[in-house]
């Protein structure tokens, strides 16, 4: 059985239509993990989006991201999973929605397998996504996207990233249980400049990453018998688990989140 072979399988098991509807409960309206809606009311402003950009959005989710980038800043969205179930959660929800003057579609397509056309995109965003990428195609995925861009168009990385220098063998099966493969934040720099990106901006989100996930925590808790009427009780509790597993290491800085701002060169 091939990578992809294997990838498909658990796409395919781990989000269901019945659970993706379940991760949305949990997460909030358009999302299908933790912290959303904040991290994309950080994210948004920093784009630099005028009304008419292109945007690509990889590993996009059922859409929350793209929704509010549309209906906020007029743009349009090009949505791109590897899941047909989340692909077709987001067209459904896409068809429900007034964007306003912007558009959000949804292909399902592998990004290391697409082809688009050199310069076609003013913006590219890969949100939560890389850290599921095997080692070999992070670097390749980046020049991509670098190819994709206009001159003077932006990337915005947002991931998971080891801290440099420490290490927990321990966290060895969970890592591999949920498929994250994490580069540190230095080696995330290093492979947005190769690529040919410059003005790189990195922001370390790890305070804020521990606080909101602490807060959302402690929301689900308190609305457990609500949401207990449409989520399963084993997918809340080991959602809720993996949350809790999540802030306990980040707090020990097995990991971090961070940003990456960068620009192709006119």
């Amino acid at each position: 059985m091939t990578d992809d072979t294997q990838h498909e399988d658990y796409l395919r098991d781990f989000y269901s239509e019945d659970r993706i509807a379940a991760f949305e409960k949990l997460s909030g309206e358009g999302y299908i993990g933790s912290q959303g809606q904040a991290v994309t009311e950080e994210i948004a402003p920093l784009l630099g989006l005028k009304e008419g950009d292109k945007v690509l959005d990889v590993g996009s989710g059922i859409g929350g991201f793209a929704f509010y980038l549309a209906k906020n800043f007029g743009v349009d969205v090009l949505c791109i999973d590897t899941s047909t179930e989340i692909v077709k959660a987001g067209r459904k929800r896409a068809a429900l929605i007034d964007l306003g003057k912007g558009r959000v579609t949804f292909d399902k397509v592998d990004a290391m397998k697409v082809d688009y056309l050199p310069a076609t995109f003013d913006v590219v965003v890969i949100r939560s996504t890389l850290l599921q990428f095997p080692f070999q195609k992070k670097a390749p995925t980046i020049g991509r996207a670098f190819e994709w861009l206009r001159p003077g168009g932006r990337l915005m990385l947002n991931d998971m990233c080891t801290v440099l220098g420490i290490s927990f063998p321990e966290l060895d099966d969970h890592m591999k249980k949920r498929r994250w493969y994490l580069l540190s934040l230095e080696e995330n720099r290093q492979m947005v400049e190769n690529a040919g990106f410059r003005s790189i901006e990195i922001r370390d989100r790890h305070e804020a990453y521990v606080r909101l996930i602490g807060e959302e925590i402690a929301q689900t808790d308190a609305r457990r018998e609500e949401l207990l009427k449409d989520v399963p009780k084993n997918m809340y509790e080991d959602t809720l688990a993996h949350w809790k597993w999540k802030k306990s290491w980040a707090e020990k800085k097995a990991f971090t989140e961070f940003f990456i701002l960068a620009e192709k060169p006119q």
